[in-house]
């Protein structure tokens, strides 16, 4: 059996960091030789379009914006780029350099939740210093590892336990750290 870490979005993000409306204009030829436009939403996240609609006219889509967000993430049906490649913070499109894993999970509430799987995030170096407010996203909630995302391969409990009860696991080497 392997086990995929749990990569874990920030609570404020929504998935897509930006809405683009654009006008693309086209000709056609034959039977009027005239210009048109067709109008473009797309969804964006991290500078990969997530999800796009045309529509004839700019105000057919701006009117589409509000329901088209607030559809579109139940719906699915488009690609999410890796989030592990990108910093987590919602709005960066940079290459993530900082990778942590999270001591705790909180619910909506705030209370705290039990973690089942090793849970990570990653940031760029500008967003690497999570401030005190949230307590999830906090800097005492992360502990730093050096590298990519961990992966395990079969049943690996030495590796996956310890995490649970306070303390760091480095899964490549032996180093073992209670905090």
């Amino acid at each position: 059996m392997s086990i995929e870490p749990e990569y874990q979005l920030l609570e404020q993000d929504e998935w897509w960091d930006e809405i683009r409306i654009k006008t693309i204009p086209y000709f056609i030829a034959k039977p009027w030789n005239e210009w048109k436009i067709t109008v473009e939403v797309s969804l964006v996240r991290k500078n990969h379009i997530l999800y796009s609609q045309q529509f004839s006219s700019m105000a057919e889509a701006v009117a589409w914006v509000p329901w088209g967000v607030a559809t579109a993430r139940k719906t699915g049906g488009f690609e999410m780029p890796e989030n592990e490649n990108y910093c987590a913070q919602s709005g960066c499109a940079e290459k993530a350099t900082v990778f942590y894993m999270l001591r705790h999970l909180y619910n909506s509430e705030g209370s705290l939740m039990q973690i089942q799987y090793p849970t990570y995030r990653a940031f760029c170096k500008a967003h690497s210093e999570r401030g005190y407010t949230e307590p999830e996203d906090c800097n005492e909630n992360y502990v730093q590892f050096e590298g990519a995302f961990p992966k395990f391969d079969g049943d690996r409990d030495d590796d996956l336990y310890p995490s649970w009860y306070g303390e760091v696991v480095d899964l490549i080497g032996s180093r073992r750290e209670s905090f």
